[in-house]
């Protein structure tokens, strides 16, 4: 009898694995983090600095979201990204693309009150789950797969943004796309999201590794 309760409750573990449960972690319900938004092109204008600045940019509306900023205006973040920008290349090196690795390295040379930690291949529920404990994360993605009807010229390959919330109903994630200008409280489908996860491969930006950044305040 022992031998066959014991099998029974491994057998429940396994099927709950499967269904994506994940310990101390019940029925999640939705969530949406108030996370302000700024497209990395404050001032509308897409030429460098500001078009390769979706990672800087990203960190930016992290930030303000762990300092509890409701907003980032023009100014602030014209000023904000560019000090990201300069802290890069005098600490790390020049680069229009950073990878997840860099981007950790990054923020720990901005000396930020939170930090950034690297996860590969999240499931869905763990990705739930961070919002749900009120921690944005940036997700590094092959932006075609996204399908986004505001990018123009065919958009970025290799793009960064913040997933800022979900919701259960429509099965939906909400993120902060800092790629256009209207990228505030974007919905993409949890499968969409999941699907074009990719962290930088400059040989091939549709075989990138499948990792996220979760982030938490330190």
């Amino acid at each position: 009898m022992v031998n066959i309760l014991r099998l029974g409750f491994v057998c429940l573990v396994g099927v709950m694995g499967v269904l994506g449960y994940e310990k101390g972690v019940k029925d999640l319900d939705g969530e949406e983090l108030a996370v302000p938004f700024t497209s990395q092109a404050p001032e509308k204008n897409w030429y460098e600095p500001w078009l390769n600045a979706c990672e800087e940019t990203s960190i930016l509306m992290v930030d303000a979201f762990y300092e509890g900023d409701d907003e980032i205006d023009v100014e602030e973040a014209k000023s904000e990204i560019l000090d990201i920008l300069n802290v890069k290349e005098r600490e790390i090196d020049q680069s229009l693309d950073e990878s997840l690795e860099t981007m950790v390295e990054l923020i720990d040379e901005l000396d930020v009150g939170w930090r950034g930690k690297i996860v590969d291949a999240p499931s869905l529920n763990a990705m739930k789950v961070e919002i749900e404990n009120m921690r944005p994360i940036i997700i590094p993605v092959y932006a075609p797969e996204l399908n986004n009807p505001y990018y123009t010229g065919g958009g970025p390959d290799y793009h960064v943004m913040v997933v800022k919330g979900y919701d259960p109903e429509t099965d939906m994630f909400v993120v902060n796309d800092p790629g256009t200008q209207f990228g505030e409280d974007l919905e993409f489908s949890y499968e969409t999201i999941m699907r074009a996860i990719h962290d930088l491969n400059q040989e091939d930006y549709d075989a990138g590794r499948k990792r996220v950044l979760f982030t938490e305040k330190v």
